[in-house]
């Protein structure tokens, strides 16, 4: 920015490798959109696999390259603006259209913004081909996800996607009229945060962060101070109970911790 400033560089063809690779999305964005309101007759042209860069540089000026699978030649070139379904695709899951065949798109039941995520990153290990997404309750994981695969079959692509939900106080049968309806895997506990409880898990992620705890351990201390809560839980869901306190603060009542169908 500097550069361009100090010698007015606003007249020429300014070309730009993956500039993510570089710069945080936020700082990335801000430079694409400098770079686009800044230059007068020249040209930029950013090879990019980011979908912030191809939001500051608009659909009317984002050219997909699409490859032969068997040559990986560059066939095709076609102008985002050209291909509307695969533009909302590719915000809905929220990836640029030329990264949705390297990925897996996996919807997961929560509203915590990224919290939810770093539970399902920590448990899996590897985010380098797996891309969680945060749905909602378990009506809104299903409903985006059939939405997901309608898109991707319209756009003609090959999207890899799924979603998985808690399986709150599901009941087997349940759990199989959901699973025959919907693409979707439901956990084998309530809540994604007991696959804690999982000794073998919980000894692998002890074992990866060096920790010299046994799993069995840590399950008991942590264990021993919510004793019993489960089962005022499980009372207060099929009573329908609320109480005092949460209707006072406004919290969440009991049967928020029932299934969220």
């Amino acid at each position: 920015m500097g550069q361009i400033e100090r010698f007015q560089l606003r007249h020429g063809i300014l070309l730009l490798d993956e500039p993510e690779l570089h710069l945080n999305p936020d700082l990335l964005r801000n430079w694409v959109a400098f770079l686009r309101d800044t230059i007068v007759t020249g040209q930029v042209w950013i090879s990019t696999h980011s979908l912030e860069a191809v939001e500051a540089a608009g659909p009317d000026s984002t050219f997909v390259l699409e490859r032969a699978p068997d040559s990986r030649i560059v066939e095709g070139v076609s102008s985002l603006a050209d291909r509307p379904v695969l533009s909302v695709l590719s915000a809905a899951v929220g990836s640029p259209a030329f990264s949705l065949r390297k990925l897996r798109f996996v919807y997961i039941e929560g509203d915590r913004r990224g919290r939810e995520k770093e539970r399902f990153y920590s448990l899996y290990g590897d985010s380098r081909f797996v891309r969680f997404i945060e749905g909602g309750g378990c009506a809104e994981v299903t409903k985006k996800l059939a939405t997901v695969r309608e898109l991707a079959e319209d756009a003609d692509e090959q999207l890899r996607a799924g979603g998985a939900i808690d399986r709150d106080f599901r009941t087997d049968q349940q759990i199989s009229e959901l699973a025959s309806k919907t693409p979707v895997y439901v956990l084998g506990c309530h809540e994604i945060e007991n696959m804690f409880l999982h000794p073998e898990a919980l000894q692998r992620i002890a074992e990866r962060s060096g920790v010299a705890w046994t799993a069995i351990d840590a399950i008991c201390r942590t264990a021993d101070r919510f004793a019993g809560l489960w089962i005022l839980h499980r009372a207060a869901t099929v009573s329908g109970v609320v109480s005092a306190k949460q209707e006072h603060s406004g919290e969440p009542g009991a049967s928020w911790i029932g299934p969220r169908s």
